[in-house]
């Protein structure tokens, strides 16, 4: 099925639509295990509080967002009080919807599981488009998500492509079946095509792409290069995580 053209001018979401945030709320010593070596434990645990936190920021303080429901999907399961911490620091206490993933933990062998559990969850009581996000993209546009969800309304699914073959946001439109998760490939550098071509076998019409892939955080040199763009009013966070690391 070729993608729809779609005009995804950033509109505002509306009340009936959801974004959902999927994070990993972090430990010292399991979160962003591969940024280790390079800025020690201590480093990549800073580094992925700041991810969560301005992920979190810009999502529940955007006016763009300001009707829509905010869901915040969280592993461990036990991680509620600390990812409640991260929202006050990001001065955005009490704007999301918190939803544990017991027992999952976000490993990639679960997250098609975990992502079409929590979307059915969501999708029974949100009857307009619903964007999912992850916390490794924490600058990626509001207006980039507001289109989506523009476009989802219109009976399109949106998904925007990572730079290095995953994606960084997933918008359904009403009527999209949960089952669109399964058989993805995830994990690898055919997770966007592959989640493209579930939509299409299960009848959901695709959004032509909106723009270029984005990157995202899992290497040492991603850090790097999100450091080398940051805009610290964006994403404070971070940009006191770059002081102390560089």
């Amino acid at each position: 099925m070729a993608g729809l053209a779609c005009a995804c001018m950033p509109l505002p979401l509306e009340s009936t639509d959801a974004v959902v945030v999927f994070l990993k709320v972090p430990t010292l010593h399991k979160t962003k295990t591969r940024l280790i070596p390079r800025f020690g434990a201590e480093g990549a645990y800073a580094i992925a509080q700041a991810l969560a936190e301005d992920t979190l920021r810009r999502l529940g303080s955007s006016p763009l967002l300001d009707d829509a429901r905010r869901v915040a999907c969280f592993a461990p399961a036990d991680g509620a009080d600390r990812l409640e911490r991260l929202a006050a620091r990001a001065a955005v206490a009490g704007r999301f919807e918190l939803s544990p993933m017991a027992p999952r933990d976000l490993a990639s062998s679960d997250l098609g599981a975990a992502l079409r559990a929590e979307y059915e969850r969501v999708r029974a009581t949100t009857p307009g488009a619903v964007v999912i996000v992850g916390m490794d993209a924490p600058d990626l546009p509001l207006d980039v998500v507001a289109g989506a969800a523009t476009a989802a309304r219109r009976g399109a699914a949106v998904v925007h492509d990572a730079s290095d073959g995953g994606y960084v946001l997933l918008a359904l439109p009403p009527g999209a079946p949960g089952d669109v998760f399964d058989g993805v490939e995830w994990s690898t550098d055919r997770t966007a095509a592959s989640q493209r071509a579930a939509l299409e076998a299960r009848g959901v019409p695709l959004a032509a792409r909106a723009g270029p892939p984005w990157p995202d955080v899992d290497e040492p040199g991603d850090v790097d290069a999100l450091f080398a763009r940051l805009n610290p009013t964006a994403c404070p966070s971070l940009a006191a995580a770059r002081a102390n690391l560089t």
